[in-house]
């Protein structure tokens, strides 16, 4: 999932200076990450990043409705976070010239540099610099995720968006598998955060061959075996690549975050406010 921590990061900066209960704080984070399930192909993008407003009059319950304002302040309409970073000249089109010309230098464990490497490379670097100053937000992640009631949220969700039972089941799956957990850990240092490049590159890799012949997936599958061992021989230029990418974006990262925090805090508050007892 794309940005978790730093969807996570932005809602925990949101509810600091107010009064919240755990089972709030863990509904709004999970709604937070939310709209990037999308990238399991169990929902189009359009439905989580654009109807977040009419999940949130749709929810009824007070958790639900907080789940409902997480995916609100993860969105590009509403302009929440994703507006702000992946949004027209948002933070991430405003670093990728200086970010590629990094990522050139790494092109023999990289491979291909295209606008997709550029963004996810951008997304792992500001998750890595946010756990860096902000540790804690690895374990209250995980904590929210973990949550045993957030199945009725995610079914209602599910249900809003007529997924059906056996993806509602898919979504909660995915929520709780250990190689989540794993990934979200991976982010407190660089060199997991290397890891985790490799983890996605794999998973990118087999979604886009779903549609190959046998023959092609055979052949493709022979090539990224050859170049997961070479970027594995390769592992400590990925993480000099990391560290080069995090001491660019880090400054601009915290500012970037400080004033996108500022408008989302209106969007926030307004909703909180109509949340029912």
């Amino acid at each position: 999932m794309a940005n978790i921590l730093t969807h996570t990061y932005m809602a925990l900066q949101l509810t600091k200076d107010q009064e919240i209960t755990q089972e709030e704080l863990d509904h709004l984070i999970v709604g937070s990450i939310l709209p990037d399930i999308h990238l399991t192909g169990l929902i189009q993008y359009h439905n989580t990043h654009h109807k977040s407003k009419d999940f949130f009059e749709y929810a009824n319950g007070r958790l639900k409705k907080i789940l409902a304002l997480g995916i609100i302040l993860h969105s590009e309409n509403p302009k929440g976070l994703d507006h702000y970073f992946h949004g027209w000249n948002g933070f991430i089109t405003q670093n990728s010239d200086n970010v590629k010309r990094i990522a050139k230098r790494y092109k023999s464990c990289l491979g291909k540099i295209d606008e997709d490497i550029i963004h996810h490379l951008i997304e792992f670097s500001v998750d890595s610099i946010l756990t860096k100053h902000n540790p804690e937000i690895v374990p209250k992640l995980i904590k929210a995720l973990n949550n045993p009631r957030m199945g009725y949220a995610i079914t209602a969700f599910s249900s809003y968006h007529d997924l059906g039972e056996k993806k509602n089941k898919k979504i909660n799956a995915i929520l709780k598998k250990k190689h989540l957990m794993n990934f979200i850990k991976n982010f407190l240092n660089v060199e997991n955060t290397a890891n985790n490049w490799l983890s996605l590159r794999f998973y990118m890799n087999l979604k886009e061959g779903r549609a190959l012949s046998f023959s092609k997936k055979l052949k493709r599958m022979t090539q990224f075996s050859f170049y997961n061992l070479k970027r594995t021989i390769d592992d400590r230029q990925m993480i000099s690549l990391f560290k080069e990418l995090n001491e660019l974006l880090e400054d601009r990262t915290l500012k970037a975050l400080t004033e996108a925090e500022k408008e989302i805090r209106v969007i926030k508050n307004e909703y909180w406010a109509n949340l029912p007892d």
